[in-house]
């Protein structure tokens, strides 16, 4: 999951019409293209939390984490996670 925020970033770089380069979480970008940048940022940050139970879906079986025991744990972690409800992400999010 950690390489997840790279991706984002590297997702905004192929679809970005601007001059952009990525560090992992982070990105180089001309002054005039910050804000444009920094709002794809945030709209991806919700695509995920939306999608959020699909991607740790197709994560489990990415890594052969199928069996009965597996899903015992996840059920266990996923207890004792408190989903935010109606999350706002905002621009600023983008370093």
């Amino acid at each position: 999951m950690h390489n997840l925020d790279s991706q984002v970033s590297n997702s905004i770089a192929y679809e970005s019409t601007k001059w952009m380069l990525t560090i992992h979480d982070a990105a180089i970008v001309l002054p005039g293209a910050a804000k444009e940048v920094r709002i794809a940022y945030a709209l991806k940050l919700k695509e995920i939390n939306t999608n959020r139970h699909t991607i740790l879906k197709d994560f489990r079986q990415s890594i052969g984490a199928t069996s009965l025991k597996a899903d015992f744990a996840f059920m266990k972690l996923h207890k004792a996670v408190h989903q935010a409800e109606d999350m706002l992400f905002n621009s600023t999010a983008m370093k």
